[in-house]
Formats: C-alpha cells, structure tokens, sequence
C-alpha cells in the first residue's frame, strides 16, 4: 500500500498497554538523534572516512548526521539522482508532479517531519475519503470492511500483549509466532471467505504480497504501534527532502552513476569499495575507508561480490528477504471528471487484481488532474509482466469501470515498475514466516566495520520513509560509537 496509509483502513490502533512503545515510536528519532549528539566527542578525534552505498532516504540520512559530525562521508550511487525509491515525476503538463515511489506521510512519523521543518519544507494534509469499488458499485470503505477490520483487530489484541517490548522477534512466543502466516491465523480463528477476501486486500496494499506470504509475527508487531489518522504529502515533491541532504553535503564526494561491484574487508581495518560508470560499465574506481554503510535493497545487494565471502548467516539473510511487488501507473487527464463523484484527496480501493487510485494533485493548480493506480501482489506481477502500454490499457480499462469514457481524457502516462527496476529490484521489504526470528538480529548489529541501513532494517514503521531515515540515523550513531571506542 501507499507509504503508511494504514490507518486509513485499520482505526487508531489500542497502545495505551504499551506505552514505552508508543514513545519509542512517536519519538525514537529524537531519541536517537539524542545519541548521536553525545558523540560529540568525535569531533577532537581524527576524522574517519566513512562510505555510505546508496543515496537513498537511509543513505542520505547516515551521511548528513556523520558529516554533522565532522566526519568524511563518500556517498556511492549506482542511479543517476539521489532519493533511491523517492522519486518524484514532474513531466507532466501544467507543472503537475506525482510521487513514483514512497508517497504519504503520517503525523505518528516524528523523524521525518522533523527534518522536513528543519529543511524548511512544507506538507501539506490530504487526508480525504475512502472507497471501495467491488461488484459494480462503489462504496465508502468503511461500510464494507469496518466490522471484518474490528475483528482482527480484537483477535490480534491478546497474543500482541504477548510480544517483548523491546525486542519483540526474541522468545520462544515469538518463535511459535513466527511459523504461521496471517492467514493461517485467520484459518485458526474462524473468519469466513469473505472476511478474509476483505482483509487480504487490506494486507496486500499495505505489505505488498497476500497475507499467507506474510509472517504474523510483523503483523502483531505493527498492531502496537500508533498511526495519526492525517495523511500528508511534501508540497512540491517528497524528492525535496532528498535534494536538501545533497546540498547540505555540498554535493561533495557523492557519486552518481556508480555502481558497486565488490567490497573487499580483507584488509581491515581499511574497506575497499570498488565500483564502476552504471551507464556503461566502464571505468573501475576504488576507495578505501574507516567505516562501511550499506543503504541498498537486499535484492541489489546480492550481486555484490564480497572479498572475503560473508558469514553464512548473514549472507542468508541477505538472500533470503523478499521484496514485495507493485506497480503504479500514473495518468494525467483533461479534466478532474472524479471530482463530483468522489471529491479530491480520495482513494478508490477495488476488486480488480486489488488495484487502488488516489489523486495526488488534489492542492495542485490546473483544470487537469493526475490519478494513481498502484497495483501490489500477485495483481501487481501480473500487470508487471505486460509491456508499458499494456499497464496503460489495463488501468484504463479498470478505471472505466468506475468512471466511464476515461480512454478519451488520458493525455500521458508514466509507468513506474520497482520489479523491473534494476536497482531496487522490487518495491518494499517484508518478512515471510519464520525470517524475523531467524535474521533480524543480523540486519540490526554491525558485522566487523560493516553496517546495514534501509527501510529493510527498521521495525519501527518499516516499509515508509520514516522508517529508511531512522535507520540511516541508528547506522550512524552506531559508526560513532564505534570511532569514539578506538
């Protein structure tokens, strides 16, 4: 589903139980942006060079709190713009803009409203209707799936209460937990075919893959965590944020068009990164460091060569996190023709292949208007296997459904396929039954001078932008303590 849009389908969520955890959500990057101003000590230390992989939200994140602190970042990037799966699409007439990649923010996001007010960006509240489109007719959401919503929630309740708070992958319950997928839990607890229709495609949109690929264990993880009903956008594009880290590095040591090929950590305590022109694979260039920060999709990660190979474990768990499926297609039209029937700022959710439509240009000026079709999961890998004007079609022909002769409004079109995307190789991270226990601790400690950052690597609103940018912020305060423990 669209960045955070949970709450938009589940209601505020109880946590009054778990108040330390509500904290650590609402303000864990404060916290640790706390723990990155006690390595302040760093400074009357002898600067480290430190090479961060990857220029998106993570990446750019570890980079510019270490370059806070006085450190000499390299930042490596194989695209040939920084913002990673941040990509903000503004070809399209009248200046309107959509987002490509990660879209909608949640007040509950404390460390990326945090930057966006420090870097002086605007957001603006787009929190509208929601709908669902099944059998012909269109619906609000929560007339149809509200009562099958409040029943799993009540039935995620009492084995959440169960979970550790602060590490709630450890245990034998969570083990136990671990085995059974979502919906293996629903089998067990007796929801019917049509309360489960209805709460896959919730899971779908918001995991990207059907709920029995999805470990319960995340799930109840998620339930105690809090969300803001409001949904926000970046006024002017989320893609700001990331142009806003690059000038605070001054552009300096940051390449683009760099695509790694191999670390070598053999010679410690120096790394070397090797990497070469991604537009044509020529050129070889290495750079020795202190630190390494891998910020990169897992999928992507894998066709690094490592020298000397990984540890077993890690390597994988590495290879063994899957990457969730999704397409959007994004149209621009003559005229906003939904807007009597449903408004602005809403989001249609349907029975086609679980496709949903938002309107991202709801504050944008302009008689034209954009629509968002984002189609996850199995929906999303079949329209991923049509040719680009066949994704067109089919949205179209989906969209007609709801709002008839939309063909002969369209103007242009613009595909965004994360799973043909070479350098992300899938949309979002999730965790199948049976990972969280087994690796998350992996993703979580340094190996030797090597750690990992990455919306891949955060439990706490993993899948979202915040979630990339607090573990770009943990990376870095953990490479401090490690400079200020030499």
């Amino acid at each position: 589903m669209p960045i955070n849009q949970e709450n938009n389908y589940y209601n505020a969520l109880p946590v009054s139980r778990r108040s330390f955890l509500k904290y650590a959500t609402a303000y864990a990057g404060s916290l640790i942006l706390s723990n990155l101003n006690k390595h302040d000590l760093a400074f009357a230390r002898p600067k480290k060079k430190i090479i961060v992989i990857g220029a998106g939200f993570a990446g750019l994140a570890a980079a510019f709190e270490l370059s806070q602190k006085g450190q000499e970042v390299f930042v490596i990037e194989a695209r040939n713009r920084v913002g990673g799966r941040v990509q903000t699409i503004r070809d399209f007439e009248d200046g309107q803009y959509a987002e490509g990649g990660a879209e909608f923010i949640s007040h509950s996001e404390k460390t990326i409203l945090k930057y966006l007010e420090d870097f002086k960006l605007q957001t603006i509240n787009i929190t509208g209707a929601n709908y669902l489109f099944k059998d012909n007719k269109l619906s609000l959401l929560r007339d149809v799936i509200g009562a099958a919503r409040e029943k799993f929630s009540e039935a995620k309740k009492k084995p959440a209460d169960k979970l550790p708070l602060e590490e709630p992958f450890r245990g034998n319950f969570a083990k136990r937990i671990d085995k059974l997928t979502i919906k293996q839990f629903l089998d067990n607890k007796g929801f019917s075919e049509n309360e489960q229709s209805l709460i896959d495609l919730l899971i779908e949109l918001e995991y990207g893959v059907s709920m029995d690929k999805i470990s319960l264990l995340i799930s109840l993880i998620d339930y105690t965590q809090p969300y803001a009903d409001e949904q926000l956008r970046v006024v002017g594009g989320n893609d700001q944020l990331a142009t806003a880290f690059l000038n605070e590095l001054n552009g300096n040591n940051v390449f683009l068009n760099s695509k790694v090929t191999q670390i070598n950590y053999l010679e410690e305590p120096k790394i070397e990164v090797t990497f070469k022109d991604a537009t044509n694979g020529r050129g070889r260039s290495t750079i020795k460091g202190d630190f390494l920060i891998i910020a990169i999709p897992f999928t992507v990660l894998t066709k690094i060569k490592f020298v000397p190979s990984l540890p077993i474990d890690l390597a994988s768990a590495i290879k063994k996190l899957p990457y969730s499926t999704i397409v959007k297609v994004i149209n621009q039209f003559e005229t906003r023709f939904y807007k009597k029937d449903v408004g602005l700022d809403f989001e249609i959710l349907t029975s086609f292949d679980n496709t949903a439509f938002w309107e991202p240009t709801g504050n944008q000026i302009g008689e034209k208007g954009i629509l968002t079709a984002y189609t996850p999961g199995v929906g999303g890998l079949k329209v991923s296997n049509l040719t680009d004007a066949n994704k067109t079609k089919d949205v179209l022909n989906k969209l007609d459904q709801i709002f008839p002769n939309t063909e002969k409004k369209i103007i242009t079109s613009r595909v965004v396929d994360r799973v043909k995307d070479p350098f992300s190789k899938g949309a979002f991270s999730y965790f199948p039954p049976g990972y969280l226990t087994r690796y998350w601790n992996f993703l979580l400690k340094p190996f030797r001078k090597i750690f990992f950052a990455g919306e891949h690597t955060s439990l706490i609103l993993g899948q979202t932008m915040n979630g990339a940018l607090m573990s770009g912020q943990r990376a870095a305060s953990k490479v401090l303590e490690a400079i200020s423990e030499e």
